[in-house]
């Protein structure tokens, strides 16, 4: 297998990261919706706080 040059597997890291981030927004926000339907809003709000601080 040969390796792709340099500036093809940065393009390639950068939209993998895109990807990554698309799909964790959207699991983050499925989540929030989910406990918040539930009553479960100290879990909402915990969970709301995480994602916020590690971004």
């Amino acid at each position: 297998m040969s390796e792709m040059p340099p500036r093809r597997q940065e393009q390639w890291n950068h939209h993998f990261h895109e990807l990554i981030q698309i799909e964790t927004w959207d699991w983050w926000k499925a989540m929030i919706f989910h406990l918040r339907e539930n009553g479960e809003y100290a879990e909402a709000e915990a969970l709301f706080y995480e994602f916020k601080i590690c971004d």
